[in-house]
């Protein structure tokens, strides 16, 4: 059980890729995978660690990463690969579907809360659903498109900051649907064509 009383954690949803980049016109491509940023390779090759954002649908899936040129640094002795590590509230746990959904809201004003989906196996699903806030800790995927897999979770006490209690994502309003018109419908008064609708 998660106490009141313990350490709060700090909201993130960061992915560390280690490898060897290649240029690519927007950006790099590390460990197989694409990262948008400002950053480019030097003349002698070197490997790299990179700290990456995710950018996700509203249902959680990733849709790309993101990273500052800052977040770039040499490898040194960490291996080639590619790490999740995702802090913040529990939304979701699909047994059938083996998915854990959580909602990340960082406590820096110009990044909205957004939701992470991973998948998951046994283990993580295991945990009790109960459970207010998590630390999932997990890897890349690529086949075909990057899948977030979850290795391990771990209740924590992670609570929302204070400026999102209140905040709800925005909808969009449905666009209003209009009728067919019917061929009989651009005829005046007259019976003579429209030249509005001709």
């Amino acid at each position: 059980m998660i106490h009141s009383a313990s350490t709060p954690r700090a909201h993130r949803a960061v992915v560390t890729l280690t490898g060897w980049p290649r240029p690519r016109p927007t950006g790099i491509e590390i460990a197989g995978v694409f990262v948008r940023t400002a950053w480019r390779p030097g003349e002698t090759p070197e490997r790299v660690t990179v700290r990456a954002f995710p950018h996700t649908t509203p249902t959680g899936e990733l849709r790309d990463l993101f990273a500052f040129p800052r977040a770039v640094r040499p490898a040194g002795r960490t291996p080639n690969g590619a790490q999740v590590q995702v802090t913040g509230q529990l939304l979701k746990l699909d047994r059938g579907e083996q998915l854990i959904r959580v909602k990340v809201c960082p406590a820096v004003a110009d990044t909205l809360p957004f939701v992470v989906t991973l998948h998951a196996g046994p283990a993580v699903l295991s945990l009790n659903p109960e459970v207010f806030h998590v630390d999932v800790t997990g890897h890349l995927l690529q086949v075909g498109r990057c899948l977030l897999l979850a290795d391990t979770v771990v209740p924590v006490f992670a609570p929302v900051p204070a400026r999102w209690h209140r905040w709800r994502p925005r909808r969009k309003r449905p666009s209003p649907v209009l009728p067919a018109r019917d061929a009989s419908d651009s005829a005046g008064a007259s019976g003579l064509p429209d030249r509005r609708f001709a």
